[in-house]
């Protein structure tokens, strides 16, 4: 290949737009339970709070497009959905952090139907390792690489105070893992190639806290703050 020739591959989707097909899948599922056939791109917009044409637009990456005037078939879009997001077996998931919030994702992962199974659950707290939580033994946190490595783990999950978070992250990465969902109020310091998502439960907190206050001061039904 010439310097001047573009190396071509799949257009992958946005982060949004696999967000979008996470939830068009999980109303399809209702759905289908349901015994719903059919339904428009209007309709599902409606259950992923966007529009039409963004339903659409984020159907191109599937392999099943519905038909003008019919829309979609249920059952065949959610074959297709899965199809396209999950891997032919579930991915590994490591849990570090084996706290409340820890047991609280273990015994929902358990519970639902996901892409994804519980590889390990670890806890540098020595009350914690060799206990069973929600069905899974708690491990040291000093074997993480060695478990992570042997059970090609390629998530990790980190559910433990932000001073120990960096650390948790660093010990993921050196196993191998290519994800991590972070629950801890902090940046992590990770390589490009591995993918991060962030979830700061208090910052969603006090944004949905501005939001609701700003709205109910405009609309008159409280006095704002110092009155």
């Amino acid at each position: 290949m010439s310097s001047t020739e573009e190396q071509t591959g799949p257009i992958l989707p946005s982060q949004r737009a696999v967000e979008r097909i996470v939830i068009y899948r999980r109303a399809l599922e209702k759905l289908a339970f349901l015994g719903v056939e059919t339904i428009s791109s209007e309709q599902l917009a409606l259950r992923a709070a966007c529009t039409a044409s963004v339903v659409r637009r984020d159907m191109e990456h599937i392999e099943y497009q519905g038909k003008p005037g019919r829309g979609y078939e249920v059952e065949r879009l959610l074959r297709s959905l899965v199809k396209f997001l999950d891997a032919p077996r579930p991915q590994g998931v490591a849990v570090v952090g084996a706290g409340a919030l820890g047991a609280a994702i273990v015994g929902y992962m358990a519970n639902e139907r996901m892409p994804l199974a519980i590889g390990a659950l670890f806890d540098k707290d020595p009350i914690k390792v060799g206990t069973e939580i929600r069905g899974y033994r708690c491990l040291p946190l000093q074997d993480l690489v060695k478990v992570v490595t042997e059970e090609n783990i390629t998530i990790g999950i980190i559910t433990v105070p932000p001073a120990s978070a960096q650390e948790v992250a660093t010990l993921l990465v050196r196993a191998g893992v290519k994800g991590i969902l972070n629950f801890a109020p902090i940046i992590l310091n990770v390589p490009d190639e591995v993918q991060v998502e962030n979830v700061d439960i208090i910052v969603g907190m006090e944004k949905l806290a501005y939001f609701v206050r700003v709205r109910a001061e405009s609309q008159g039904t409280v006095a704002p703050a110092g009155e």
